[in-house]
């Protein structure tokens, strides 16, 4: 607990250093990684909005949806830098692009982002109603559309969601095996962080 809260200071102190305002979108596109957990939080000290992308969309829907948001950065996973460089060109905000791990050399790796930076909480408080997650619907009807969760709902969320799976307490150990720009993994990694839990963040669910 105590180095989450101190990793994602850090992020924090970065994405205002890097010019992102409160209420500004942060996309991310990857599978899963503790980084993202992190980032999630992050994003809510610095008062920005956690804008996960499904990273099984192609490359003019990934677009759209960066678009959409208007997000001023977007983290990228090795695996979709390629992807992602084909679309930047054409997008209407021309985010700034960090990477995690291997990709174009204009865009900062990760660890290159946060350095240098602090790891006191940034304190950039914000309402009870102001949007905190912007995730996306799957799109089968038309294009995406960004579902906005706000403070009030997350901890709303958490605490239900205690009671919905079965009195989750300190101690115990949850899986987060579904992919993380769903809220069906965000809202329960978000719950079981809630009641204290440890995370076991898979990469990707793979059966065999």
């Amino acid at each position: 607990a105590a180095e989450l809260e101190q990793r994602s200071s850090q992020i924090a102190q970065a994405l205002i250093r890097a010019g992102v305002q409160p209420g500004d979108r942060v996309c991310a596109l990857d599978k899963n990684h503790d980084a993202l957990i992190a980032l999630l939080f992050g994003c809510a000290k610095a008062g920005a909005v956690y804008t996960p992308v499904n990273w099984r969309l192609a490359p003019p829907e990934l677009a759209f949806v960066i678009d959409d948001a208007r997000a001023p950065l977007v983290c990228v996973g090795e695996e979709f830098a390629p992807a992602v460089s084909t679309i930047t060109g054409g997008l209407a905000h021309a985010p700034q692009i960090v990477r995690w791990g291997e990709g174009p050399p204009g865009w900062p790796e990760w660890d290159a982002f946060l350095a240098g930076t602090p790891s006191d909480d940034p304190h950039r408080d914000v309402p009870p109603d102001a949007t905190a997650w912007q995730l996306y619907t799957s799109g089968t009807t038309g294009h995406p559309k960004g579902a906005e969760l706000t403070q009030t709902n997350l901890l709303s969320t958490c605490a239900a969601g205690l009671i919905g799976f079965g009195g989750a307490s300190a101690g115990d150990v949850a899986l987060i095996c579904m992919p993380l720009y769903h809220i069906g993994a965000t809202g329960y990694a978000a719950v079981m962080l809630y009641a204290g839990c440890k995370l076991i963040v898979q990469r990707e669910a793979r059966p065999d």
